[in-house]
């Protein structure tokens, strides 16, 4: 037998004589690619912005900037731990955690046409820029102490709880909340809690008003790490009864708890 045709024979690419099909069997199972893949593709062809000729970061020191910041609706990203900004954070403000998981998600949740400030410790600003750069966000526009303004009083300040699976599978099964399973696809698949609704973490701030606003929304994925960045973005667009579910779908799963 020709060679032509044992490739032909065994090579699974090779049975599609459909375009379509070919895609859609290619692209199967795959991850979401991260929106900032489209940027970097041009980056990559024109080049990066030149660091001189980026605008400056301000270190700003009033609490009425942030005030002002907020009032004109725009980002303004929290890079605390998950777990302090649950505590207590300023509303209207998202959580993205300053940690190896940054970049990915800040290039998947930083709207890149429009500026963006951050609350975080100045001591961190030199490695903070060096990740939103790494990913093509050059709209850092300001900087603020998160620690130096939160105790002052001057906000008043938003958390949100978390729960475990034992703790939250009755209100699940009886319909009391609304679980957002915010995993990837593949994660989806591969198995869920049963009635959640599966909204990717990325895409989320595009598909809010999928969510039910009706009942608490329990936020939902892995471990937990991800689902805190999930409910601070509902908190920060007025839902504003939120729970995360503490050590996500492995717990639950642990837990022995029903999943489909």
């Amino acid at each position: 037998m020709p060679m032509g045709s044992i490739i032909k024979m065994f090579n699974w690419a090779m049975q599609y004589t459909d375009e379509e099909e070919f895609v859609h069997a290619l692209l199967d199972g795959q991850p979401e690619p991260p929106k900032y893949f489209a940027v970097m593709k041009h980056v990559n062809k024109v080049g990066p912005a030149l660091l001189r000729d980026l605008p400056a970061v301000t270190e700003e020191t009033e609490a009425e900037k942030l005030k002002r910041w907020l009032a004109e609706g725009q980002q303004v990203v929290d890079t605390r731990s998950a777990r302090a900004f649950a505590q207590g954070h300023v509303a209207g403000t998202v959580n993205i955690p300053f940690n190896k998981a940054f970049p990915n998600w800040a290039g998947w949740l930083v709207d890149y046409n429009r500026p963006v400030y951050f609350l975080t410790n100045p001591g961190e600003l030199d490695e903070l820029l060096q990740a939103l750069r790494s990913v093509g966000i050059d709209n850092a526009a300001g900087v603020m102490d998160v620690n130096r303004i939160l105790p002052e009083g001057v906000f008043e300040l938003e958390s949100y709880a978390e729960i475990t699976p034992l703790e939250a599978a009755r209100q699940v099964e009886s319909g009391e909340v609304h679980v957002v399973d915010v995993r990837n696809l593949t994660e989806w698949q591969e198995g869920h809690i049963p009635n959640a609704q599966h909204i990717m973490l990325g895409t989320l701030p595009g598909r809010l008003d999928e969510i039910p606003e009706d009942k608490p929304i329990l936020v939902q994925c892995r471990s937990g790490a991800r689902s805190a960045i999930g409910a601070s973005i509902l908190q920060a667009n007025g839902f504003k009864q939120v729970l995360n579910l503490s050590g996500g779908f492995v717990q639950w799963q642990k837990d022995g708890l029903e999943s489909v």
